[in-house]
């Protein structure tokens, strides 16, 4: 009886040191989990945050500045800039075409009067050359009377 108890008391510790070690292994692997975890914990708090700010294009920064506006604000008054330098080129070049059109108009009225003045020299002057010739004519045939009509010259 004394050795079953002794047998049994010595199982009972074998049991109790295997179950002891496995409890050990298993403390063991959940510190390890733990320690890994830390250190996992810690190297993401040592990475640096990317802070994303929400950027309000309507917000007007406090500097007590009259003329602040904010991005909204900016982006408006270009558009109406552009806008607004878009219609005077646009008047600028119908400036320059109205002075093209009213150059050529110019231009066609000058040569106009210009031919009307060659026309008037060339008529004027063929009256000129007609007349000269009639008066030469006239001339010669008076000339020719005078002779016929002088008194020595019949005979």
């Amino acid at each position: 009886l004394r050795q079953a108890k002794l047998a049994a008391a010595a199982e009972t510790r074998d049991e109790m040191e295997r179950h002891a070690e496995v409890i050990a292994a298993e403390r063991r692997a959940e510190e390890e989990r733990r320690a890994d975890l830390i250190k996992q914990i810690r190297a993401l708090e040592r990475v640096p945050k990317k802070r994303v700010v929400a950027f309000d294009p309507t917000y007007v920064p406090p500097v007590g500045v009259l003329e602040q506006m904010s991005l909204a604000e900016l982006r408006e008054r270009l558009v109406t800039a552009e806008e607004e330098r878009k219609a005077e080129e646009m008047k600028r070049r119908q400036k320059i075409v109205e002075a093209k059109r009213s150059k050529e108009e110019d231009l066609k009225d000058r040569i106009a009067r210009v031919s009307a003045m060659r026309d008037v020299a060339a008529n004027d002057t063929q009256r000129r050359a007609e007349a000269a010739k009639r008066a030469e004519a006239e001339a010669v045939a008076a000339r020719a009377v005078r002779l016929f009509e002088a008194p020595g010259a019949r005979g």
